[in-house]
């Protein structure tokens, strides 16, 4: 009976639709004019509701084509574009691009090839506005490709426009000059071209100018023409406020207001006189500028928080003292600019602190600076490439050095503790996050038991990555499909994060939290009885300094006398002195080097152990080199009073300390490179074999030590010993296998799960200095892929010497020494066999990360417990 009903109601729908059409089939047209009437209109929230109520019938009707719901999600996508709703509108546009390329292999033709390019183009612009650089020129010439294939010109001019503007955002101004100058050469050759779009790249070409070299009148020369050629009401805005900031730049304060006031005059019109909306936020914060100009920072706090306002969708409060609070409701327009009106605010806060004085004023720099950090954070987890977190960790960096001398002068003006606590914990924000981030990730998938298949495809993802990337880099012509396949890959990957995101809840939850380490935690887990922590932080005039022990939380200011990067590089420079000149300039150098950024510490005298976390140049520093008299002598060196390790971050120290392994299985590599001139490492042989002979394992020399060897035996050994040579590099640091070398990229795509990594190669630990970041090294590489501890080098090491101190350091560890004490006494060892030997033979190895004794070797415990027992048969036997 139900199967004779459900027939007979099948042919009655079937012979409705017949006769009087399908009804959903009507529904859906209805609901798709409605949409582009709206989205004409500029309404575009309004489109979006019927563009989106349409995919849901998509199932419901059979008569539309793949083209017709791929353009659909295109225009839900271009809808959310213009309301900031950034990551929905890539979401849409991704279904829509895998539609049309769906499409395009069954029928070629150049009106699928455009509608592909524009979904590119439009997902370049939600990609840009996150703030995902990378990604976004990816799709920009993607989008152009597309465009030269469907000899679609203006649309290919309108995207180099906006490649551009991407280029303008990463401070790549040559770049975003040649790319508009291409666009308006290109648009010579195109018969009535569109003046609105021309106008477009005028703009830019303005703001190139304008942030470049400051040329002002080159850069109001653009804007001029621009203006005279668009007709769009935002377009105009958009013009009229970025001419203001020119004649603000140029301190013609009345000219400046009133571009201002007409900008946001024409915005409210657009905006149907809306009380609030994010386009506002930009010129309120212009307006800001430039009352802090006319020397006004209480009037421009108010402007910076309508600014505030007007960038989140449910805070509304006026009152300067107030910042919004992130919860599930709040949404955030822009990040980017959150930030940036944040600093301005906690800037203003100090300037109006500074003319009258009141203390309040001062509490609210700190706290706007708190929330900019949790801004800040919130960002970085949105983005995807490693390049776009650091770009914006460098962006970031400035208002973090503010951060810290807010707190710096709360701690002098109340000597409470808690103000050095909150600048250890801005440090902490401020270092390795784009690593510590990746810690986290291999943590919380650890914890979360995500599968293995899952995993290993995402790695293997990543590694198809960095192929084509090095592909890139080392062609002369690059293909334009290298990057579509660099697209796809990043799309599959973040597929996969998306999924675990959905299937393991509480892998999400882990990764949205950052949370330093608390002193509590490190004085706990991480610092012993006689050990302490250092925390640097270096700005161009100051070196700040948190000291932490058992105990005590010390926080230090040191103005700088010098160039302390100079100083550093003059001090390696002499450091393998050959010459009475050689000398003196070393010890004067390295005793000046001890004043600024030891001394000042004032170290208890029960302390002999400490860890240091350096910033900027002094991670080229090994501090056990420094002496504390003015001429070098044996028993001056710091070695001979501390044991030193080093860490990224305390945050990072904290996750490294693991529970300990049974497994101390070594696998030891060296190419040798014999018969090689110049390249030869005859001794790393000898070594090899040493360390073969204390542990069980593998080594492979000569041939055998090849970089596949490396890559499918590592992950299966607990310490890796590395004899070969390494290079700081001139784009990114490598290592050398027989005929084959690793790159630090390489390293993002394995998964170590050693305790200990022994780079005994040159400048292991060198690399790019990356501003908010830290050293791009292959020691870096190496935490990235797993490894909590490490020994590496600083500089191009003596082959003898390495020999000798690599010897001596795995026959401490075998003896239960931890790895900073079997280093150390390694190169006590070696400056007491050749006491006049300078120390670049014996500092140039330092240690990073977790210091544990191996977890194979007998600890102190053992050992002191067979003494007694000794001991106490002998008096037994008497």
């Amino acid at each position: 009976m139900n199967i004779l009903r459900l027939f007979f109601t099948l042919f009655y729908c079937a012979w409705i639709s017949g006769v009087y059409g399908n009804p959903v089939t009507e529904h859906i047209d209805t609901l798709h004019k409605e949409a582009v009437g709206f989205y004409l209109d500029q309404q575009y929230e309004a489109a979006f509701e019927m563009f989106d109520k349409n995919l849901k019938l998509q199932k419901s009707d059979t008569t539309k084509g793949a083209e017709f719901w791929a353009r659909t999600y295109r225009n839900a996508g271009m809808c959310l574009l213009e309301i900031n709703e950034f990551q929905k509108s890539e979401e849409y546009l991704n279904k829509a691009i895998d539609e049309y390329l769906s499409i395009i292999k069954k029928e070629v033709s150049p009106e699928n090839h455009n509608r592909l390019g524009v979904c590119f183009q439009n997902r370049s612009l939600a990609i840009m506005y996150k703030g995902e650089f990378e990604k976004a020129i990816y799709d920009a010439q993607e989008a152009i490709t597309w465009f030269r294939k469907a000899n679609k010109k203006v649309n290919e001019i309108r995207t180099l426009s906006n490649l551009a503007n991407i280029y303008l955002d990463t401070r790549d101004f040559d770049l975003a000059k040649e790319k508009c100058f291409e666009a308006l050469k290109k648009s010579q050759k195109v018969e009535d071209f569109d003046n609105e779009l021309l106008a477009k790249i005028y703009h830019t070409l303005a703001l190139v100018y304008q942030n470049e070299g400051k040329d002002y009148e080159e850069s109001a020369k653009y804007y001029v023409k621009a203006i005279r050629l668009t007709t769009d009401s935002l377009n105009l805005a958009k013009t009229l406020n970025n001419l203001g900031n020119v004649y603000l730049e140029n301190k013609q304060f009345t000219k400046s207001q009133n571009y201002f006031n007409n900008t946001i005059k024409l915005k409210q019109q657009i905006q149907n006189h809306t009380l609030y909306h994010f386009s506002y936020a930009i010129t309120y914060g212009n307006f800001g500028d430039l009352e802090i100009a006319k020397q006004n920072p209480e009037v421009a706090l108010k402007y910076y928080q309508k600014a505030i306002i007007n960038l989140t969708n449910n805070f509304r409060d006026t009152d300067i003292f107030q910042n919004p609070q992130l919860g599930e409701s709040s949404y955030i327009y822009s990040h980017i600019i959150l930030v940036r009106v944040l600093d301005l605010k906690a800037q203003a806060a100090l300037q109006v602190y500074k003319k009258n004085g009141e203390d309040r004023y001062l509490q609210l720099a700190r706290q706007t600076f708190d929330y900019a950090f949790t801004v800040q954070n919130q960002l970085q987890q949105q983005l995807f490439s490693e390049r776009s977190k650091l770009l914006h960790n460098k962006e970031a960096a400035a208002f973090k050095e503010r951060a810290i001398g807010v707190a710096w002068q709360l701690y002098q003006t109340t000597s409470d503790l808690k103000y050095a606590e909150i600048a250890f914990r801005y440090m902490e924000m401020s270092k390795a996050s784009v690593l510590l981030e990746e810690i986290k990730k291999k943590e919380a998938l650890r914890f979360n038991n995500i599968g293995d298949t899952l995993l290993d495809r995402r790695y293997d993802l990543i590694g198809e990555r960095t192929k084509l990337q090095k592909k890139i880099h080392e062609s002369e012509n690059p293909s334009p499909e290298w990057n579509g396949q660099i697209i796809q890959i990043d799309q599959q990957v973040q597929n996969i994060d998306r999924q675990i995101e959905r299937d393991y809840p509480n892998y999400y939850a882990a990764m949205q939290e950052f949370q330093s380490i608390d002193l509590q935690q490190l004085r706990d887990e991480i610092l012993g009885r006689k050990s302490a922590l250092v925390q640097y932080f270096m700005t161009d005039e100051f070196l700040y300094s948190v000291y932490i022990d058992k105990q005590d939380i010390r926080f230090h200011r040191t103005k700088l006398s010098d160039n302390l990067a100079q100083q550093i590089t003059a001090l390696l420079d002499n450091r393998q002195y050959t010459t009475g000149t050689q000398l003196k300039a070393f010890a004067q150098t390295n005793h000046a080097l001890y004043q600024q950024i030891f001394q000042p510490l004032q170290i208890p005298k029960n302390i002999n152990r400490l860890i240091v976390v350096p910033d900027k140049e002094l991670a080229y520093l090994p501090f056990e080199m420094l002496i504390s008299t003015p001429e070098v002598q044996k028993s001056s060196y710091l070695i001979q009073d501390y044991t030193f390790s080093y860490a990224y971050s305390a945050t990072i120290l904290g996750k490294q300390q693991s529970d300990s392994k049974t497994d101390t299985e070594l696998l030891a590599m060296a190419p040798v490179f014999s018969g090689k001139a110049g390249k030869e490492l005859s001794g790393s042989q000898a070594t090899t074999d040493f360390i073969t002979n204390l542990y069980k394992g593998k080594s492979y020399l000569e041939t055998e030590a090849s970089k596949q060897n490396f890559i499918n035996q590592a992950p299966n050994h607990n310490i890796l010993h590395l004899s070969t040579h390494a290079h700081a590099g001139v784009r990114e640091p490598f290592i050398e296998f027989h005929q084959d070398t690793l790159y630090l990229k390489d390293l993002y795509a394995i998964r170590l799960d050693a305790e200990l990594a022994v780079l005994s190669a040159c400048e292991t630990a060198l690399g790019k200095q990356e501003k908010g970041e830290g050293v791009m090294s292959l020691s870096r590489g190496f935490t990235y892929a797993g490894v909590p501890s490490l020994v590496t080098s600083l500089w191009a090491v003596n082959e003898n010497s390495t020999s000798q101190i690599m010897q001596d350091f795995y026959k401490n560890l075998k003896k239960g020494k931890s790895k900073d004490q079997a280093l150390r006494q390694a190169k006590l060892a070696y400056i007491e066999a050749h006491p006049d030997q300078a120390p670049y033979y014996w500092a140039g190895f330092i240690q990073i990360g977790q210091t544990d004794p191996l977890s194979g070797s007998l600890p102190k415990v053992f050992w002191m417990f067979g003494g007694i027992l000794l001991v106490s048969l002998f008096f037994w036997r008497e």
